[in-house]
């Protein structure tokens, strides 16, 4: 396992600072593949991360650096400018830790999508094509 699989994945929805400078993030947490219960056999996309209803609280400090969380519609035509490769993820689920599902992410429920601009963006000259491979 290399450094980047042990660090979670978190959406920042919002930061404040107290009175006393202290930092702090709210967001909600992303689940890989592994951390969450599946099927001998299951694939997954490369890079692939579940939305979770996990919210927390976390000193900024704890935050390590950025990466970007992309729905699979805008996963496969580019990159936001400035992110490795191995930054960037795919979520295309859901994972609900109550009844222990996992459930589609639909076009029309994307949340946080990520701008395509050209300033901010760079475009594949072709999409690509996301293909699930079973995780061993």
């Amino acid at each position: 396992m290399n450094h980047q699989e042990e660090l979670d994945v978190f959406r920042i929805v919002a930061l404040w600072q107290t009175d006393t400078c202290e930092r702090f993030a709210y967001g909600f947490h992303y689940f890989r593949p592994k951390e969450i219960p599946r099927v001998p056999g299951q694939r997954f996309y490369p890079n692939e991360v579940f939305e979770t209803k996990l919210f927390e609280v976390l000193p900024l400090d704890a935050v390590i650096s950025p990466c970007a969380v992309m729905d699979r519609f805008s996963y496969v035509r580019g990159r936001p400018l400035g992110f490795e490769e191995k930054d960037v993820y795919v979520c295309a689920m859901s994972y609900n830790s109550k009844n222990h599902r996992t459930e589609p992410i639909r076009r029309k429920r994307v949340q946080y999508p990520i701008s395509q601009d050209s300033s901010v963006f760079v475009h594949y000259s072709e999409c690509l094509k996301l293909r699930k491979t079973v995780l061993v």
